[in-house]
């Protein structure tokens, strides 16, 4: 995590994968940020109801790629930020969920019809990053 003048920047990275896998890219909306007792406490929400092409990239094992996701607080809806959270100040244990359907419809991939698409599985469940202190 980091944080300059701005609004704070938390690093996702997926690593140690075992077999060459096909994920959509994270969201930010996947931070969660807990409270002292662990009780979720920041609330994201949209201005501006938009619909785009799920994108996807592929992990080839022993690769590494990390994703910055800027968090933006309280302020003004963009067309480059959708999405905005409410969060008092405060202290906070952050993590990222990632939760994929498996049977979700792998729409980029399929709709090319690229060839990775057919040598490449296509991962599906939930997984929860290490927590992180954060303060506001």
């Amino acid at each position: 995590m980091s944080s300059g003048a701005g609004n704070p920047v938390f690093r996702l990275s997926f690593h140690s994968s075992r077999e060459r896998l096909l994920l959509p890219y994270p969201e930010v909306t996947g931070l969660q940020f807990l409270d002292e007792s662990g009780e979720q406490a920041g609330q994201w929400g949209a201005r501006y109801l938009t619909i785009e092409p799920l994108d996807e990239f592929v992990l080839r094992p022993g690769d590494r790629i990390a994703f910055d996701l800027t968090v933006p607080f309280d302020g003004q809806s963009t067309s480059e930020r959708k999405w905005m959270l409410s969060l008092a100040s405060g202290r906070f244990h952050v993590r990222y969920v990632y939760e994929v359907e498996a049977d979700r419809r792998r729409y980029d991939f399929l709709a090319k019809q690229s060839r990775f698409a057919g040598i490449t599985q296509f991962w599906g469940g939930r997984v929860e990053s290490t927590v992180v202190n954060f303060e506001r």
